[in-house]
């Protein structure tokens, strides 16, 4: 209206005035110019204040975010022992790893995925070394490993202090979770693991050899690792309880090869079998060894997960026929082919060992909780909350793994405790043979 108004009065001194008519168009023009342009900037002005706006992404998790830039990688350190006696295991944890990476595109929520391999060896200076390498890096989400125990314990802690997470398919070390319901010596928070732990393992063992063996009188062999000890410890706990008596606990040195001294020290105990929980060459050379002295050629020999691979079966031959085995038994069939074909592609060969799956189980856990808590900007920017991504885990309930139904607890046992007792009845089957000869089965208490 006011605008309308204005032009008629323009009109009007146009008719009454036709000398001045220039100079006073001139200014109501430029007025209504003005006046115009006021209009159109207000409406701008409100309907840009209308507009719905994207606020800027704000860290408030309680121990900080990782911030990823877009087309930057999403960086996980892969710790696993590459040389020594583990390295069989820690080759195939590895590749497992990359089998489960690659299903996913080698991609995270449209960021690439980049795995750090470190060798943590089998020892506690290994898993420090490699974690500190990984943990220096900013841009670094999570850790997956490691391969042995001994090692997770230096780099669990060094992880969880710096706010990460890591999961294993490997560790079973009670001190890493829990010991009767309360947390280990080594718990840190954010540690997890999709391997059962060493009690079950000591306990299924050590009922087998009383109820089916018949056996009351047993020695032990470790090497100090905390996965060792532990599963020693576990199996004298269970066989004292029904009614055995371990009449020798021994320690041996990493590296050893000698293993008269050990051995003579069982013969003279009494012992009528040997509880072997350990790593090649060691196991090796125990098993060879003892297979040749006076008073031994025919003891019983109960081993664990470690050496159930076709580099034991070949390195023992005949000497490990009737050797026992418990390790860890995994129910999902079809998955396990399915994987074990893929493997099998990808890298030329089949898995050596029977623990492929739960380090394929644990890279798909971490990549599950990624995805369920990263938050991706419009411009790809990519933000993780640390206390997020653990608590994802912590309330990971029926995930469908490879190798069974997972849930994670609150000390980080994510894995079901199933176990299965092998015995090596035909060397030259190698692995396949010796997994397809199930004794028995048990669920740990």
């Amino acid at each position: 209206m006011r605008i309308d108004l204005f032009i008629w009065k323009t009109t009007v001194i146009r008719l009454r005035k036709p000398g001045i008519i220039h100079k006073r168009m001139e200014g109501q023009v430029t007025k209504y110019i003005f006046l115009k342009t006021l209009i159109v900037l207000s409406a701008t002005f409100w309907l840009t204040a209308c507009e719905k706006t994207t606020p800027q992404f704000e860290c408030r998790d309680s121990i900080g975010c990782v911030t990823i830039a877009q087309g930057k990688p999403i960086v996980i350190g892969l710790l696993q022992a590459t040389t020594g006696g583990a390295a069989g295991i820690g080759t195939e944890q590895t590749r497992s790893v990359e089998l489960a990476t690659a299903k996913r595109g080698n991609r995270l929520l449209g960021h690439p995925v980049e795995l750090q391999k470190e060798n943590s060896l089998c020892s506690s200076e290994g898993g420090t070394n490699a974690a500190l390498k990984v943990v220096t890096r900013p841009e670094t989400v999570a850790i997956l490993g490691t391969t042995c125990s001994g090692s997770a314990v230096p780099a669990s802690r060094i992880m969880s202090e710096a706010g990460m997470v890591m999961v294993s398919g490997m560790n079973s070390a009670p001190s890493l979770t829990a010991i009767d319901g309360k947390r280990g010596e080594n718990w840190q928070p954010g540690y997890f693991r999709t391997m059962a732990g060493d009690a079950g393992f000591g306990q299924s063992a050590a009922q087998f050899v009383v109820k089916e063996l018949g056996i009351t009188k047993a020695a032990t062999i470790d090497d100090g690792d905390p996965y060792t000890r532990g599963l020693a410890e576990f199996f004298r706990k269970t066989f004292s309880k029904l009614g055995g008596r371990v009449v020798l606990s021994a320690v041996i040195n990493k590296g050893d090869t000698d293993m008269e001294p050990v051995l003579t020290a069982v013969a003279d105990a009494g012992a009528e079998l040997i509880f072997i929980p350990l790593f090649q060459p060691e196991a090796d050379f125990i098993v060879r060894q003892a297979r040749q002295m006076s008073g031994l050629e025919n003891i019983g020999m109960v081993a664990t997960m470690t050496i159930v691979q076709d580099t034991f079966i070949q390195s023992v031959g005949t000497d490990g026929i009737g050797m026992y085995f418990a390790v860890p038994f995994s129910i999902k069939c079809t998955e396990k082919k399915e994987l074990v074909a893929a493997y099998t592609s990808r890298f030329g060969e089949p898995p050596q060992t029977i623990l492929y799956g739960y380090a394929y189980d644990a890279a798909n856990l971490l990549f599950n909780a990624i995805e369920a808590v990263g938050v991706l900007e419009k411009d790809g920017t990519l933000h993780i909350g640390r206390q997020a991504l653990r608590d994802a885990l912590y309330t990971t309930v029926d995930f469908e793994g490879v190798t069974g139904t997972l849930s994670c607890d609150e000390f980080g046992d994510c894995g079901i405790a199933r176990f299965k007792i092998l015995r090596l009845d035909d060397p030259a089957s190698g692995l396949k043979g010796l997994e397809a000869n199930v004794i028995r089965t048990y669920t740990s208490e």
